[in-house]
């Protein structure tokens, strides 16, 4: 081979190493760019549009179960009847289901565990155990407010609990359930 050729192979290969090293950095610099993105976005929708919590108590039994997790929408305020929702009260977020509106007459009867709104019994196909609910209760829930409670009605304090909670606690509505292993 002659020393001109040579010449210019060792040229073409110091071209091609010099873009070699240049899409790199620029891969380097578009990952770097998407990480960045990527974190942002994560950081966004939990902090404006989805939240999660792991349910610790069984008051939602059978629904929601101790250690499932669930997603909710921070979106979505506009809680209606049997939504379940997640709502701040002093100790903490609380996962429970909407049984009453602004507006509405609810009514437990102890006895029977019946819950009834505006003097119609409610359907509650997810509450699977009833009995004792504690005393028996009659409120109106006011404007600006709902009215909460367990589906494991039975449950020593969580489930019987009814709870009123005020719009300006509500954190979301459930829009997922992540069941733990075993369950």
């Amino acid at each position: 081979m002659e020393a001109g050729a040579i010449q210019e192979l060792n040229r073409k290969l110091a071209d091609e190493m010099q873009r070699l090293k240049t899409r790199r950095r620029r891969n380097r610099r578009l990952a770097l760019a998407a990480t960045a993105l990527s974190v942002t976005a994560i950081v966004l929708l939990a902090r404006f549009v989805v939240g999660a919590k792991v349910v610790s108590s069984d008051c939602m039994y059978p629904s929601i179960q101790p250690g499932d997790l669930v997603v909710y929408s921070k979106l979505d305020l506009a809680a209606d009847r049997g939504d379940i929702v997640v709502f701040s009260r002093q100790g903490g977020d609380t996962v429970k289901r909407v049984i009453g509106v602004a507006g509405d007459e609810i009514r437990i009867d102890v006895a029977s565990g019946e819950v009834c709104r505006n003097g119609q019994p409610l359907e509650e196909p997810y509450v699977t155990l009833r009995g004792e609910t504690g005393e028996s209760q009659a409120a109106k829930v006011p404007a600006g407010c709902l009215l909460a409670m367990g589906d494991n009605r039975p449950a020593p304090a969580d489930g019987r609990m009814v709870e009123m909670v005020f719009q300006a606690q509500l954190r979301g509505k459930v829009i997922l359930v992540l069941h733990r292993e075993g369950y």
